[in-house]
């Protein structure tokens, strides 16, 4: 009988891929990181049946799950392995295991690698005009399985393209993927990736499938993009994952990376891991052949074990962030515009995502990316809601604070109380208006000022006079200058001083001084030691557990940034201490009862008084673990809880 020898070539798409993490730091992500290391572990398993009746005389697998070095990633110590023995060898983009009459049931094949990736954006110092000029990459602007461009999709990229330059075109498409189709896993479907064009029709998807959108959009526009496979940490489970990403083409600089997912737009934070460079995201990640009679081999699985090594701390941020409001001290149900100011300090394009925390409720977005060419400053507006439960005898202050997902913060101390002045919806709407208008201006080049004023230090509530000296190239024409409350309008030739009378009641977090006409605009801190106004924080309870029927000593850190007095401090609405004065930090001791906190929930109470003799009120609630609490109060605290 003739022998036939079958040759058999199979698939396995990423997405059957499975992930297995240990981390050895518990962390939220590492975006303010210089330098993270990371073992990156990979295994597949083969079984070969038939075993007691064929014979296999070889089979080889490529495996195109490859670290290789880049920009940002560097590859040390790889090392592959097989069992039983055979030949395992890099090849460009893959690695290829080999073996020769294979007898082993189960067959397996790693890849072990150290992976140091840098915390850097991928630089772009000048513009990319759109449309773009190339003669490579051709291959990236077709369609694919997943990669579809129909109709809605090429309407939709249109709207992207009001400007000529190509990272903002990025920019715009990625983030209105991120922000109109809903990120959802239980749309997740085992046996299916829907196609980009399906995914904007339902409006959500997985991470894989935004991507492909955004490519999509991408290509529709003649604009070279593709599918990058690798892994990355996340907080949901504090672990690394299977993940997809984009990158885009600019001539002259290459390839430059876009996470829709995390919203990092030509920079990604350093614990992505970067496997496998696709034209869709349907490509195979493994390849195997065999020649056997009658044999047959399976590939069971592909696991992916990412372990944390080392990190460097030192980042250095590309952005200066400060925050900024007219009126910190307002009326109950009142909207407060809060303007953030953020500066590129860099000679490179950087889109920093932005989002606003600690505020008793936000009217709009909470959240925005801003692209900033290289040492641009811009400013933009988040609107703070103080609508809610206040008590008219209290004035209460909120630490409200902007961060940028490369771990800078700028805070500012917000106050209300019901005889504070109102503001309503339409006056903050109005700033905002007003701020993104005068964002379309050029910044002045050579305008330099420097204000001085006529005491040492002031604090809220104050009067003052300043003189500002201006220096200039050239004149400038019909100029408003703007400090703080006050405003004037003039020419300005070089060495022009001009004299303001401010009210430093507006503004006790910093003192701005802006200069603009028709065409051009700038804004700069000017330090004249205003004081802030004071607010302490409470900043730990240290009472992880305690018993119903236990009496137990706990400490109470508090915190204030200047001299109060009259410090009350209550604990479920029993009263336990009162200072005197507070001026930093202290520790309290503060003997408790598990009753005191029988609702697994102790909400500390602190109010104070400032030099004026206004009382301020903060609060911060603890989750408490309380053993042997009677059914009784256990029903107490479930139905207090509902109404609280």
């Amino acid at each position: 009988m003739k022998k036939i020898i079958f040759v058999l070539l199979i698939i396995l798409m990423i997405q059957n891929v499975s992930s297995i993490t240990e981390n050895y730091s518990i962390t939220e992500n590492y975006n303010d990181v210089k330098e993270l290391e990371m073992n990156l572990q990979i295994d597949l398993r083969f079984r070969l049946d038939n075993l007691n009746r064929t014979r296999f005389n070889d089979l080889t697998a490529d495996m195109f799950l490859k670290p290789q070095d880049s920009y940002m990633q560097t590859v040390k110590n790889l090392e592959l392995s097989m069992i039983p023995d055979g030949t395992a060898s890099e090849r460009l983009g893959l690695v290829r295991y080999e073996w020769r009459s294979p007898k082993n049931e189960n067959v397996y094949a790693k890849l072990k690698a150290t992976i140091t990736n840098s915390n850097s954006a991928f630089v772009i110092r000048r513009k990319v005009k759109y449309p773009i000029e190339y003669d490579e990459n051709k291959d990236y602007l077709g369609e694919t399985k997943f990669i579809d461009i129909n109709e809605d999709i090429r309407n939709l990229a249109k709207d992207f393209v009001d400007t000529d330059d190509l990272f903002l075109i990025s920019v715009k498409a990625a983030e209105w993927v991120r922000r109109n189709i809903k990120y959802n896993l239980s749309s997740l479907n085992a046996n299916a990736v829907f196609k980009s064009s399906d995914v904007l029709e339902k409006g959500e998807g997985v991470c894989d499938e935004l991507t492909n959108l955004f490519i999509s959009i991408m290509r529709s526009l003649g604009v070279p993009a593709r599918f990058i496979t690798g892994v990355v940490y996340s907080n949901l489970g504090y672990k690394w994952s299977n993940h997809g990403w984009a990158e885009v083409y600019f001539p002259n600089y290459g390839w430059v990376p876009f996470d829709v997912t995390f919203g990092q737009y030509g920079w990604i934070d350093p614990s992505h891991i970067k496997l496998q460079e696709n034209v869709g995201s349907g490509e195979a990640s493994v390849n195997y052949r065999w020649h056997s009679v009658g044999g047959d081999v399976k590939l069971e699985n592909i696991d992916l074990d990412t372990k944390y090594v080392n990190s460097k701390e030192g980042f250095e941020s590309p952005i200066k962030l400060s925050v900024r409001a007219d009126n910190q001290n307002v009326k109950f149900g009142s909207f407060i515009p809060v303007i953030v100011d953020v500066e590129n300090l860099k000679d490179y394009y950087v889109s920093p995502l932005l989002y606003l925390s600690n505020a008793p409720g936000v009217y709009g977005d909470n959240e925005k990316i801003i692209v900033l060419r290289p040492n641009e400053k811009k400013s933009f507006v988040f609107i703070v809601d103080f609508n809610g439960n206040f008590k008219n005898n209290f004035i209460y202050s909120s630490d409200v604070k902007v961060k940028s997902h490369f771990g800078d913060v700028s805070s500012i101390i917000l106050h209300s109380a019901e005889d504070y002045k109102f503001y309503s919806l339409d006056e903050a709407l109005n700033v905002l208006k007003f701020i993104s208008e005068r964002g379309k201006k050029t910044e002045f080049n050579d305008l330099i000022f420097n204000c001085k004023g006529d005491k040492d230090s002031y604090i809220h509530n104050e009067s003052g006079k300043v003189k500002c000296n201006f220096l200039m190239n050239e004149t400038y024409r019909n100029i408003t200058l703007c400090l703080i409350n006050e405003c004037k309008n003039l020419d300005l030739i070089n060495n022009t001083i001009v004299d303001f009378n401010v009210d430093f009641g507006k503004s006790v977090n910093g003192v701005i001084m802006s200069a603009e006409n028709s065409n051009f605009f700038t804004m700069k801190y000017v330090d004249l030691n205003v004081k802030k106004d004071p607010t302490v924080l409470i900043e730990a309870l240290e009472i992880d557990e305690i018993s119903y029927n236990e009496k137990k000593f706990v400490n109470l850190s508090l915190k204030s940034n200047t001299l109060v007095k009259n410090v009350v401090v209550k604990l479920n609405g029993y009263e336990f201490n009162k200072l005197d004065e507070l001026d930093g930090y202290t520790a309290l001791k503060l003997e408790i009862d598990g009753g005191m906190v029988y609702s697994s929930k102790a909400l500390v109470e602190v109010s104070y008084l400032d030099e004026f003799g206004n009382r301020y009120y903060r609060q911060k609630l603890f989750d408490v673990n309380v053993e042997g609490v009677p059914t009784f109060w256990r029903i107490i605290g479930w139905i207090k809880g509902i109404f609280e």
